[in-house]
């Protein structure tokens, strides 16, 4: 996507983005005149579709490796915790928007029909708990029941309330609630990818490997921890985009306020997952 192709397979070419990005975007279609902020969602669409073709990690090779670090395993506990939480807040703001079409509540405009901003946020929320599902599935596959975390149940409960709360009374909260709580997920995975690449050159450059690791499944699990971040940083931008797009005018406090809210409740959650 993105390139031109002249000659006879650009129709094909064509058809194929045009069916990859439909998968993401609910099968609607855009006039040939957009406006400013059907550009955004477009590149916002764009990239929910890259998101939803999810790379091979060979996850054998990652587990050859356990028991990990004390401390890797505390944050894989922790990863698979948010992992969870973030499917179930996706699947929160979807049981919001369809209770909000049962109830008839009032629909947002900002300048569109009302319905076709909760059918763009419909179509955000499918991708992107399709996303976060890959990665929760990528980490099911290394963690072993006893790796994870005690209090799955709650992270399950809390997601699907944030993500009700978030879009319910509201339904550009939802996009809110994602940009804080991809904001704190970027510092948890960066941590996580600095630490380890820094312990795997460090083994590199000394030519020792005392604990056993295999450098090999040390940095493919580099690798899928870098793929998860960069996922998660798509979707704070996507969401800070749609948000921006109203509908307003709005209180910025309330924003800051909330999102607040949020990061703060990320972290302590992520930090509860370490422990137990």
């Amino acid at each position: 996507p993105g390139q031109r192709h002249a000659g006879p397979s650009s129709n094909a070419s064509r058809r194929q983005i045009i069916t990859i990005t439909l998968a993401c975007t609910n099968g609607r279609t855009s006039p040939p005149r957009i406006s400013n902020g059907e550009t955004r969602r477009r590149r916002s669409d764009a990239r929910g579709a890259a998101a939803a073709e999810q790379p091979a990690f060979d996850t054998r090779l990652i587990r050859s490796s356990k028991p990990f670090p004390p401390w890797l395993t505390s944050e894989m506990r922790s990863n698979h915790a948010g992992e969870t939480g973030a499917v179930k807040i996706y699947e929160g703001a979807l049981l919001a928007l369809d209770l909000r079409r049962t109830l008839r509540f009032p629909l947002y405009s900002n300048g569109l029909r009302g319905s076709r901003y909760e059918d763009d946020l419909r179509a955000f929320a499918e991708c992107h708990k399709r996303s976060e599902q890959a990665h929760l599935d990528y980490l099911e596959e290394i963690l072993d029941a006893d790796d994870r975390s005690m209090v799955l149940p709650a992270w399950r409960a809390s997601g699907v309330a944030l993500g009700f709360a978030s879009t319910f009374f509201c339904p550009r909260g939802m996009y809110l609630t994602t940009e804080a709580v991809e904001s704190f997920v970027e510092e948890h995975y960066g941590y996580q990818i600095r630490r380890l690449a820094d312990e795997v050159a460090d083994r590199g450059a000394k030519g020792t490997n005392d604990d056993g690791d295999d450098p090999k499944a040390s940095r493919e699990l580099l690798r899928l921890l870098r793929h998860c971040c960069e996922d998660e940083v798509e979707h704070k931008d996507e969401a800070r985009e749609r948000a921006a797009e109203g509908p307003l005018p709005w209180f910025r406090w309330v924003d800051t306020t909330w999102q607040l809210f949020v990061g703060l409740g990320s972290g302590l959650a992520a930090d509860v997952a370490k422990r137990v």
